[in-house]
């Protein structure tokens, strides 16, 4: 009896019936490879008033939030995709964490929302628009923003250097930005 149950066990199991698989379905698609974002724009709204550094500072008591514009070399071809965008405390903990369904500028709105995994509901999906600026032309996407005025950070006292990161899929090295928030 255990010898026929081993066979017909063994047999089920390579012809892909167990595991769901069918020869007749074709290979799923592999998802588009995105190069990496090469920097990240941290502003705040309204906007602070000041000089330009490469480490924006801003007054937990002045701002609502803080904008971050994700920077790719303008040649990157991805057609749809998504990104994990990771905002650090001061003491390097994980303080928001979102995905960024991405599509390109050119494509047709097919499209406004799309469901990802781990979220209840669908997100926007976000264009990366071809800009030019001092920086040179890249492609831009504007991503979620941090609330700042009125939330735990400025209840609870987190000031100090924050850091920001872009983890495209299919990367395994993030754009990173840096910026402070003081009381």
């Amino acid at each position: 009896m255990r010898k026929k149950l081993w066979l017909v066990l063994t047999l089920t199991l390579s012809s892909g019936l167990v595991l769901g698989q069918s020869s007749d379905k074709p290979d799923p698609q592999p998802l588009p490879i995105i190069s990496g974002c090469t920097a990240i724009q941290v502003a705040s709204i309204p906007a602070s008033a000041g000089r330009v550094t490469s480490r924006p500072k801003f007054s937990a008591q002045r701002i609502s939030n803080a904008t971050f514009l994700v920077l790719f070399p303008a040649s990157e071809k991805f057609e749809y995709g998504e990104m994990l965008v990771k905002v650090l405390t001061p003491k390097g903990h994980l303080y928001q964490e979102v995905t960024v369904p991405l599509k390109r500028d050119s494509e047709a709105p097919a499209e406004v929302k799309r469901q990802v995994p781990g979220y209840p509901y669908p997100l926007e999906i976000r264009s990366a628009k071809l800009t030019t600026s001092t920086q040179g032309t890249n492609r831009v996407v504007s991503v979620p923003p941090l609330l700042v005025g009125g939330t735990q950070i400025s209840r609870n006292g987190l000031f100090g250097v924050w850091k920001v990161e872009a983890w495209p899929e299919n990367t395994n090295k993030p754009c990173s930005a840096e910026f402070e928030i003081t009381p």
